[in-house]
């Protein structure tokens, strides 16, 4: 006689079972860890398409602005005396150009940049026509001084007609 067990054929089914059981376990564990070990990869490739868009956005908005600087600094040299004003005007026209032609690049506020492009246009045609304005200014102020010396002059040749005895209308 020997000695098995009289249940063998249970125990090595329960036995089987076990073993499917531990392996299916195992093999969820291993999708969950490796699942779980990509998943921060996947994020960490969308965190860093996001930072290459971000930096992209910053550099294009430090140009918008070096524009904005070159064109304010053009625009305040209209102003000064004796300045080259067509040079500036042209200066001012082809960064405003420069300026446009980069406003579809920057991202969510073209808008505001094609605003501040118009201001900066009209703020050089408003210069432009304040020059126009002191320079008629400064001819109507040399027109009154001819005009001053004229009537001087008129009044020495009346006053030289009177001395030499001539009938003068006053």
């Amino acid at each position: 006689m020997s000695m098995k067990p009289l249940n063998q054929q249970e125990r090595n089914n329960t036995f089987i079972r076990y073993i499917l059981a531990l392996i299916v376990s195992m093999l969820l564990f291993g999708a969950l860890f490796f699942t779980g070990s990509r998943l921060p990869q996947k994020e960490l490739d969308v965190l860093r398409t996001q930072n290459a868009e971000y930096k992209s956005a910053i550099d294009k908005q430090a140009k918008m602005l070096s524009l904005m600087d070159s064109i304010e600094a053009n625009l305040a040299v209209l102003d000064k005396a004796g300045a080259d004003a067509s040079y500036g005007e042209t200066e001012v026209s082809n960064l405003l150009v420069q300026m446009k032609s980069n406003i579809a690049d920057t991202s969510g506020i073209n808008l505001i940049y094609k605003k501040i492009a118009s201001n900066y246009q009209r703020a050089m045609q408003d210069k432009h026509m304040i020059r126009d304005m002191r320079k008629d200014s400064e001819a109507g102020t040399e027109c009154a001084k001819d005009l001053e010396k004229a009537n001087k002059q008129i009044m020495d040749y009346q006053m030289m007609l009177v001395s030499m005895g001539a009938n003068v209308p006053k």
